[in-house]
């Protein structure tokens, strides 16, 4: 589906779509809501209000997304790091047990 280019109050954008968009491009937009917003008509005021919250929403998804993909990432390099320790130490103890065992 082809994202719009115009910024109508009370038809926002299925939020799919706006998780694909760029956080500049959500940032674009919202601030085009917002100087929307600065110049509406009160009773128009809401509807603008909505959608800029809207789009820092979507905002903070993606945030949230990309610090949740570094956690794993950082989880992942933990669990190697734990292993790779293990087999050290297991290979440590092995050798003080050979070095121990020939000196008697």
């Amino acid at each position: 589906m082809p994202a719009r280019t115009t910024i109508q109050p009370g038809f926002p954008e299925p939020l799919e779509e706006l998780r694909h968009l760029s956080s500049e491009e959500i940032i674009s937009r919202h601030d085009k809501v917002v100087q929307k917003l600065n110049g509406a008509a009160p009773g128009m005021r809401a509807s603008y209000w909505e959608q800029a919250q809207r789009y820092l929403s979507v905002l903070q998804w993606q945030e949230t997304k990309r610090q949740a993909n570094k956690m794993e990432d950082l989880t992942e390099n933990i669990n190697r790091l734990t292993w790779a320790v293990v087999i050290l130490t297991a290979l440590t103890l092995c050798l003080v047990a050979l070095t121990l065992w020939h000196t008697w």
